[in-house]
């Protein structure tokens, strides 16, 4: 709206410079450069009528599409201006009457459209409809009136952190919240039963209710209750209520992974694997190094207080549902690991410091090999499957409306490359046997290249990246017979 102002100044200037330089001359042509580059941004736009139309084309300097992402096609069509150019007789019958005002055309600067589509006299009325509501504004009596707030800093801020306080008791927290600028960092105490139920309503976005009383979200510890002769007497029947778009827990679930994979977490990326006779499930004679470990994807965050008194890991990894098919996160076991003293003592000693990676990192890898091993995730896993081999890794399905940028994760650059998957070289480990040995991937000179999925829209048959706000709002769902999420 500020350019398109910027711009009908501009016009009208030229305008009169036009006016006054065409009548010098006397009907004669126009020599001056200057004025040429005047002319040249007025354009005869295409018009149905027997009333000419005219455009106003102005480039700011600011607006220079050229960069290393912008392709030739693309930068053709965001410089591509609309109608044809003026000549001779066309500057002659718009600027060569009497009146300035208006020209032997019957054109005034007011019906110039801007851009080609916006008239300056449709432009005049925004303006005079925004300073009249801007004056109303300013008439109101009320000096607690909240138009007086929305720009201000501290009440946007206020704002914010009370939306905050909102979501985080409709995931489940019960404990008392303040809204405090550090709550991000963690200064509110929460429970680890309420971290583990903010991370369910991660993975999908999804609250589940079991009882009338307590909060928004809820655990469920019974799933169903039968007498001695096998009659149905309980059975959880969780509420479902979505209160976050799917785009922003795929966005959610990115960040988590990649915290495992390459972040704080990443002691856990190859700890979590199964592995695989490769020479048996063929069916033929074993030879040497026939076994093969396949990762597992894990998603996680991990938490530290700065005296070092709380140590904190959460996340979840999904489990199989179906044979032979790739992991689905919203089946997914969530855990919530805490370490620390009761008296909230430091866990400080010398150069030895129990951060969330150190301390109930382990513990949660622990726990999640465990259940890896208990509930056999090998019988589900395609022992033939070629990708599954050559990555050494199982799958998980992704979001459809998602779309593929590599990114080079040092530098934050985006890579364009015909190679569609990862590479991120990183083996299985057992930290538990061999110790963990530390190396810095992001060192100077380094360069980490991984794919992000990111919510995307489809225009012209080529995915854009979709810019989206969606506050969070309870969408009620379904009532189901058993719990999609483990917790």
């Amino acid at each position: 709206f500020t350019r398109l102002n910027a711009a009908a100044e501009k016009l009208r200037e030229d305008w009169r410079a036009i006016t006054s330089a065409i009548a010098e001359a006397g009907g004669g042509s126009v020599r001056d450069g200057a004025l040429r580059e005047r002319l040249a941004r007025f354009r005869v736009l295409p018009s149905r009528s027997t009333q000419p139309k005219l455009g106003y084309f102005l480039p700011l300097h600011i607006e220079d599409y050229a960069n290393d992402q912008t392709t030739p096609e693309e930068l053709e069509y965001y410089r591509r201006v609309a109608g044809r150019r003026l000549h001779s007789q066309d500057v002659h019958a718009i600027w060569g009457g009497i009146d300035p005002t208006r020209s032997a055309a019957g054109i005034a600067p007011r019906d110039v459209h801007l851009d080609g589509y916006l008239a300056v006299e449709h432009l005049e009325k925004l303006n005079r409809a925004i300073e009249k509501k801007f004056q109303e504004v300013l008439a109101r009596e009320d000096s607690y009136d909240l138009y007086r707030y929305y720009q201000h800093r501290d009440f946007r801020i206020a704002a914010g952190l009370n939306y905050l306080l909102a979501l985080s008791k409709h995931m489940g927290v019960t404990s008392p919240l303040e809204p405090v600028l550090s709550y991000p960092l963690g200064t509110n105490d929460v429970t680890a039963a309420e971290v583990a139920k903010l991370y369910q309503t991660f993975i999908e976005g999804k609250i589940y209710r079991f009882y009338e009383n307590g909060s928004d979200n809820q655990l469920n510890f019974i799933q169903r209750i039968e007498d001695r002769d096998g009659e149905l007497l309980y059975e959880a029947q969780p509420t479902i209520t979505r209160i976050s778009s799917q785009e922003n827990s795929a966005q959610m679930r990115e960040i988590l992974r990649k915290v495992v994979t390459h972040g704080t977490g990443r002691r856990a990326r190859g700890e979590l694997y199964v592995t695989l006779d490769t020479a048996a499930a063929a069916n033929t004679q074993k030879q040497k190094n026939t076994k093969v470990h396949v990762r597992l994807p894990a998603f996680g965050k991990t938490g530290t207080t700065n005296d070092f008194t709380t140590s904190y890991f959460a996340g979840f990894f999904p489990y199989p549902v179906r044979r032979h098919q790739p992991l689905d996160p919203a089946n997914s076991y969530v855990i919530s690991a805490y370490l620390g003293y009761d008296l909230n003592e430091t866990m400080h000693r010398g150069r030895i410091r129990v951060y969330g990676g150190v301390g109930a990192l382990p513990l949660w890898t622990d726990f999640t090999k465990a259940i890896i091993a208990r509930k056999n995730y090998l019988q589900s896993l395609d022992q033939l499957d070629l990708d599954v081999l050559t990555k050494k890794e199982w799958g998980y399905t992704h979001n459809k409306n998602l779309a593929k940028v590599k990114v080079d994760l040092p530098r934050g650059l985006i890579l364009r490359s015909a190679r569609k998957s990862d590479i991120e070289l990183y083996g299985t480990t057992n930290i538990a046997r061999t110790g963990e040995v530390y190396r810095s991937e992001f060192e100077l000179g380094s360069s980490v290249r991984s794919l992000l999925y990111i919510p995307a829209t489809i225009k012209q048959r080529t995915r854009h990246s979709k810019r989206l706000f969606s506050p969070f709002r309870r969408v009620k769902l379904s009532q189901e017979r058993r719990v999609s999420n483990g917790s």
